[in-house]
């Protein structure tokens, strides 16, 4: 594709590449890795290197190498007065004619050539005569008008690859010595931007499952750091604490106006914390945050340590996990899936209710009926059945069943 080439000094519109410093090319690195956690900015990393390059346009191609089909991600080119939808409208009308039939894909994928931070120029892929035969060339290359090719092999993973690929018009000279050694220093840098690109995006996604199956949960959860501020809740959570008028989140912690309530709240969420942060041993159960005064029956709470872990840098730490049950709910926890899942009895079954409904093992004994030794005794059972430990362990687990085996609905 380097044929009849350009000479410095020949007549007509020329174009050639800045001079590239040390600075310059820190610049670029930096965008490349801008483009990392801030795709947008993708427009700007292509127009400084077609500028540094002295080139016209850029594309990004993602090739299926299994099927060893291409799909034409986005476009540049330098030049102001081709808008967002000309540039949308040639992306689709390529993916419409030649995502099935590049020669250039099947030439890339045959030699070896899409590997991570490698280049590719013209005269890796085939001499200029013939890809001037192919259809591809006439219908679209041409088309155009580029004339010379460079590109650089961001990702390849053996399924798929992503290419960047640059071009220069006829007009113009072809992709010069001093431009290949400047893409050459920018794919390793290219290369890993991209593979933290996807890791990013692979968390991203990985994030917002999880954040959806927590909102799916029946019952509601908070995460906090180690001050006692609200790092997340769920949308259970939003809505136990909204249709309270005793509960409120203010200056980013959960707060209970009943001064009584507001202690057991704050007794139970510091000593999770604190266990969190000095491993204490947990010797607290669940409780339940009285409400009568306001009308409303009262909302178990059972908070949950999680060991201190995260970045140095982080500006918090989650230390604790705050789950919430509206005892107002119509949906009751599900003895008959206890029974079958862990073969307990259905006092069993019951005193593991009244333990994840934030009653002590006192007031479950009273309410049952039965007294503290047989209940002290039933609970162990239920420990021994269940893989717990504690009571605030137990509650744990079945309120988590309950969200697990009756999902809300949308």
């Amino acid at each position: 594709m380097n044929t009849a080439q350009a000479q410095p000094g020949d007549a007509g519109t020329t174009r050639q590449a800045t001079p590239i410093d040390q600075e310059s090319l820190s610049q670029l690195i930096g965008l490349a890795y801008e483009c990392a956690s801030h795709p947008e900015v993708e427009a700007d990393f292509l127009h400084a290197v077609c500028t540094a390059l002295g080139l016209d346009s850029a594309t990004v191609i993602l090739v299926d190498l299994k099927q060893r089909t291409n799909t034409m991600l986005s476009m540049y080119v330098d030049d102001p007065g081709v808008s967002k939808e000309t540039l949308a409208a040639l992306v689709a009308d390529y993916n419409r004619r030649f995502s099935q039939f590049n020669p250039l894909t099947e030439i890339c994928i045959d030699k070896g050539l899409l590997v991570s931070g490698n280049t590719i120029f013209s005269e890796d892929m085939v001499p200029h005569p013939m890809l001037q035969r192919t259809a591809f060339y006439n219908e679209f290359f041409q088309q155009q008008g580029w004339y010379d090719h460079a590109g650089i092999v961001s990702i390849a993973d053996g399924k798929t690859a992503v290419t960047i690929n640059f071009a220069s018009k006829a007009e113009t000279y072809p992709v010069t010595p001093a431009a290949r050694k400047l893409l050459r220093m920018l794919a390793g840098h290219l290369a890993r931007a991209h593979t933290l690109r996807r890791q990013l995006e692979t968390r991203r996604v990985t994030r917002d499952a999880a954040l959806q199956s927590l909102d799916a949960l029946t019952f509601g959860l908070l995460i906090l750091d180690h001050k006692r501020k609200v790092l997340f809740q769920n949308r259970p959570a939003r809505e136990i604490i909204d249709s309270n008028k005793a509960l409120d989140i203010r200056r980013r912690e959960l707060r209970c106006d009943l001064p009584r309530s507001q202690k057991l709240l704050k007794d139970q969420v510091s000593m999770a914390i604190d266990a969190a942060l000095h491993g204490i041993p947990m010797h607290w159960s669940p409780t339940q945050l009285d409400l009568q005064d306001t009308g409303q029956r009262p909302v178990a709470v059972c908070a949950y340590p999680l060991p201190t872990s995260g970045s140095p840098f982080a500006a918090a730490h989650p230390a604790c996990l705050l789950f919430l049950r509206d005892l107002n709910a119509e949906q009751g926890l599900p003895e008959d899936q206890l029974i079958d899942m862990f073969e307990l009895t259905p006092a069993e079954a019951r005193i593991a209710q009244e333990i994840a409904n934030g009653y002590s093992l006192e007031h479950a004994a009273e309410r049952m009926g039965h007294t503290l030794g047989t209940s002290r005794t039933m609970l162990k059972r239920v420990y021994a059945k269940t893989g717990t430990n504690r009571q605030n362990e137990l509650a744990c687990l079945v309120m988590s069943l309950a969200g697990l085996l009756h999902p809300v609905s949308e």
